[in-house]
């Protein structure tokens, strides 16, 4: 994917040499619609909501209740590397608008990517955010009853407990006199 271009970001997959202007109005002229988005700031979502290939054409992913350009999503994962601490990551106020965002959005933008705060900021100090995505559990999937995984999976069932048969109480034995 490399040698075709193709950059593996933190929250995107894209092409950077999409996101230029002469491909981008290639791709705005050719997505059905007409659609056109502010690829150069965060705004919030239009309604209603173009699909993701108006999105794509565009050079904007949905975040939450904002649309976001991929190449400042990127920017905020190297401010977020920077502002790296024990426990977590804090977007402190310089990064924050350095990327032109108020703190209300920057919130927003930060729990749509799946952070959330490690602790309640004390007074005066920036809020420390942690990703959640790595701690969610993958669904369970039932086997259907009749294939022959479920036949296997039926073998490899530990047998139920059996239980203990209680034991008496011993009789209090006589006092010889």
């Amino acid at each position: 994917l490399k040698a075709l271009g193709v950059r593996i970001g933190a929250f995107s997959l894209f092409l950077p040499s999409v996101l230029r202007d002469e491909a981008l109005a290639t791709a705005r002229a050719l997505t059905p619609g007409g659609w056109r988005g502010q690829s150069e700031r965060l705004a919030a979502a239009p309604s209603p909501m173009p699909d993701a290939r108006a999105l794509a054409a565009n050079g904007l992913r949905l975040v939450g209740k904002h649309v976001a350009p991929v190449e400042m999503l990127e920017r905020l994962d190297a401010l977020l590397r920077e502002g790296q601490r024990p426990g977590g990551v804090v977007l402190t106020d310089a990064a924050r608008d350095a990327l032109g965002w108020t703190p209300a959005e920057a919130a927003a933008v930060l729990r749509a990517l799946d952070y959330t705060p490690a602790l309640r900021p004390k007074e005066g100090d920036p809020i420390l955010w942690k990703r959640r995505g790595a701690q969610r559990p993958e669904p369970k999937v039932a086997a259907r009853p009749d294939s022959p995984f479920a036949a296997l999976a039926r073998l490899t069932e530990p047998p139920p407990r059996r239980k203990k048969p209680r034991r008496r109480k011993a009789a209090p034995k006589a006092v010889a006199s």
